[in-house]
């Protein structure tokens, strides 16, 4: 055996040809052979050493691994290459350490594989989370990252797959080597292998790290070298660049092209993780896609559950129309419904419901509701239902035939046990779904308050989009949420800055469609609004400026309309030349515009919006709805009124109160009264529970600004109009009754002295066919008497028969079943 200092000084002295071969690992070639000979210092070929075989493969190593001694890091490498659990390589390192960034990579890669980390059980991470606190990976750990700008690329990338797969980046010294690991990637991307890059590309994705100029470099070079991947890979680098959200639509274009010739050879997990990276990215790819389709829907049988999942939520985000692809989902999910998990469970039926497919397949809801009702009814197979599936089940059944009735009865009872456990977004989808199947159950009734009373207890924790969506779905009910809305005023004017416009557009029009002023509220958003101006979407500002036309003083909403003037007339613009954009104002938006405009006047400042909006109103061949045709009415009358020319687009119809009895009276183009005298010009208004607005300041009621200015208007037409309640409206144009006859002497049944004679109005014996006389006059006597036994039309064993024996008392009936 050599000591450390003679295996140095004989490697030096070693032929020059021989050294390279040792120090890469192989032989040295035919052709080197002469200057090995001639290099020997002319000793006898059989006293040079023997040829060292090629046992590893050849590969691109770094400049620090030629001046280390080559036997001794290949020796070591072989031991790091045997180890087959994390405590191995551990030891070794304690006793060897390392050599060069070949033996780093090697452990690395060991400790990932013997501590699980390509698995995501609790076990396997509790394993990582040991190898990581363990001291010894810490000291390697820290040797690698003061050595990581030497690495060579496949060190390099080896390296942060390994790391990766451990879940590293939890503490300071982890997060430290990720940064010297990105910054000496970035260096070296050109000289990434297509492979390579793709791994390093994955592992800062999986550890939610990296750079903007890492990944971008990344991008470039694997749409060059995308030719160069295979199936897996073209896959892997799909969900990397999707998930970290630096998916690039030129790159996803040239993954696609290498992608849809090739998705023969994906096996199930490629098809699915390259369907979800796609619609995670953003990028549309029909063709992909179709071929998606056709070979998930050939293969149907082999996919497992998570991945007939995970592509029915795919095509159902993307709305790719793939028929044959949803019935072979639904037949297999159908047959392996007690297999699937239960997250797999609420993920195809909110899919099946998204894709507008869920009263097609009743059978496949059917069975998810019986499947879902027998598991909660286990309590070992309930915990697996975890809030996010709960709710995700119950938005979804609540839309789709054929679910069991009882299933919401069960979903409600697991929700009010684990409810704190809900995250905003998971109240918000309860909430809609009790509000859709209705609340005439304890338990679901039980839920709706305890959902409202939850949020009311977050407060603050709520956000602009959790807010939104529960007020949406609470301002309509009834009883009325106070405790809610007042939490969410109070939160939303403290933390407005916070909150986005188009949440806060949203929010302000919940408190308006309840009638609810908050001062509070409407001076932080008015100020809000103001500030951002230029960033509000224009159906957003349509809401936010109905709201505050409809519950707040017209001062206030008059500085709002005038504030988002530019976003409204960009938005009516957009909607006059039918361009159907991103956040467009859809035809309601405009009817709620101009009814905003006339409660707060047509002021020469927005002149030209009113003219601009006349114009799109005009343009639109949509039918209008009863409530957006009120509206247009009162605009008209309106303009009218000061003179502006403004087009009809269609009468009011009557009040929904007054319809049957059709009693309306058009006091003047776009103004309907419900009851009334044109001549006189006087009537009656039905009220409803919208026409008063609460104002929480000073705690009284006022009527909304829409039906002021219809007040007003009334009044300048010289129409006396009162409202009254609906009950009040019904006996006021109810028919009259009809007129009391006094009978005549010698009238039928009447002797000449006029007195009421009874005998006169007995039953006639029957005469003619059914009982009924030529007359038509109806005989009691044919109806009621009991006809002979046999005959047809005899009553039924168990149906009621006037002419048969009196019913058994009830005792004899209820007895037997009580013993």
């Amino acid at each position: 055996m050599f000591a450390a200092e003679d295996e140095e000084d004989l490697f030096a002295a070693l032929p020059s040809a021989l050294r390279e071969a040792l120090e890469f690992g192989s032989a040295p070639v035919e052709r080197d052979r002469e200057s090995l000979d001639k290099s020997s210092t002319g000793s006898d070929r059989s006293d040079s050493p023997p040829r060292v075989k090629n046992k590893t493969r050849r590969g691109r190593r770094s400049a620090e691994r030629r001046g280390a001694p080559p036997r001794a890091a290949v020796e070591l490498n072989r031991r790091y290459a045997a180890c087959t659990n994390a405590e191995e390589v551990l030891r070794i390192y304690a006793e060897k350490g390392v050599r060069n960034d070949v033996n780093v990579a090697t452990a690395f890669t060991r400790l990932a594989r013997g501590a699980g980390g390509d698995s995501r059980g609790r076990g396997q991470r509790d394993a990582c989370r040991r190898v990581r606190q363990d001291p010894r990976f810490k000291g390697l750990l820290e040797e690698a990252c003061m050595s990581f700008p030497e690495y060579g690329p496949q060190a390099l990338a080896n390296c942060a797959h390994s790391l990766a797969r451990l879940g590293c980046g939890g503490d300071a010294q982890e997060r430290r080597a990720w940064r010297c690991l990105v910054e000496s990637a970035e260096a070296s991307c050109t000289k990434f292998s297509a492979r390579e890059g793709v791994n390093v590309a994955w592992a800062c994705a999986t550890a939610r790290t990296g750079s903007a100029t890492l990944f971008d470099a990344l991008a470039v070079e694997c749409e060059r070298k995308a030719p160069r991947l295979n199936a897996q890979e073209l896959s892997i680098a799909a969900w990397a660049f999707a998930t970290a959200g630096r998916a690039t639509e030129r790159l996803f274009r040239v993954l696609a092209a290498e992608a849809a010739p090739r998705v023969g050879t994906f096996n199930e997990q490629n098809l699915s993780n390259t369907a979800y990276a796609y619609v995670l990215a953003g990028v549309r790819a029909p063709e992909l896609f179709d071929a998606v389709a056709r070979e998930a829907a050939a293969r149907a049988e082999e996919l497992s559950a998570q991945a007939l999942a995970n592509l029915a939520w795919a095509f159902a985000t993307t709305r790719h129309p793939a028929p044959g692809l949803y019935v072979a989902l639904a037949d297999q999910a159908e047959r392996r419904v007690q297999a699937l998990g239960a997250q797999n469970l609420a993920s195809l039926a909110w899919a099946f419901c998204a894709a507008r497919r869920a009263r097609t397949h009743p059978r496949l809801y059917s069975a998810i509701g019986r499947e879902v009702c027998a598991r909660l009814r286990n309590p070992g197979a309930r915990r697996h239902f975890a809030p996010q599936a709960v709710a995700t089940l119950f938005l979804a059944c609540s839309a789709a035939p054929g679910v069991p009735y009882e299933l919401f009865d069960a979903l409600s009872a697991h929700a009010l046990r684990r409810l704190d456990e809900f995250n905003v977004q998971d109240l918000a989808n309860c909430a809609g779904a009790l509000n859709a199947v209705g609340r005439d159950t304890a338990s679901r009734a039980l839920l709706w308050s305890s959902i409202a009373q939850e949020a009311a207890r977050r407060g603050g924790r709520l956000g602009g989009l959790g807010s939104a969506a529960l007020l949406s779905v609470y301002c309509r009910s009834q009883p009325f949420e106070r405790e809610l809305f007042l939490a969410v005023a109070r939160e939303s004017a403290l933390q407005i800055s916070a909150v986005a416009p188009r949440h806060l557009a949203t929010i302000v029009w919940c408190h308006a469609r309840a009638s609810r002023y908050d001062p509070q509220l409407f001076g932080a958003a008015l100020g809000e609004f103001s500030r951002t101006s230029s960033v509000v979407p224009a159906d957003a500002a349509c809401r936010a400026c109905w709201a505050f036309a409809r519950v707040a003083p017209v001062n206030e909403a008059s500085a709002l309309v005038d504030a988002l003037a530019p976003r409204l007339l960009a938005g009516v613009g957009a909607a006059l030349r039918n361009q159907q954009q991103q956040y467009s104002c859809r035809p309601q938006d405009l009817a709620c515009l101009a009814e905003t405009l006339c409660v707060v006047g047509f002021t020469p400042q927005p002149l030209g919006l009113t003219h601009a909006l006349d114009a799109a109103l005009s343009a639109i061949t949509t039918p209008w709805s009863d409530e957006d045709l009120v509206r247009l009415g009162l605009a008209r009358a309106a303009a009218r009124q000061q003179g502006l020319p403004f087009s009809e687009h269609g009468d009011p119809p009557p009040s929904n109160e007054a319809k049957p009895f059709q009693l309306s009276v058009k006091a003047a183009p776009g103004l309907t009264i419900d009851v009334g005298d044109a001549r006189n010009k006087s009537g009656f208004d039905c009220f409803k529970l919208d026409d008063s607005v609460y104002d929480s300041n000073n705690m009284h009621l006022r009527d909304a600004g829409p039906v002021a200015v219809r007040a007003r208007l009334l009044q300048g037409l010289g129409w006396r109009v009162r409202r009254i309640l609906p009950q009040e409206l019904v006996k006021l144009v109810r028919p009259p009754p009809p007129p009391i006859v006094t009978p005549t002497p010698g009238a039928a049944g009447l002797p000449p002295s006029g007195e009421f004679n009874p005998a006169a109005f007995l039953p006639r014996p029957p005469i003619g066919a059914a009982g009924l006389p030529p007359s038509g006059e109806f005989n009691p006597a044919a109806v009621l008497l009991p006809r002979p036994g046999g005959a047809a039309g005899l009553p039924l064993p168990g149906e009621f028969n006037p002419g048969g024996p009196p019913p058994a008392p009830i005792a004899t009936t209820i007895a037997p079943h009580c013993a």
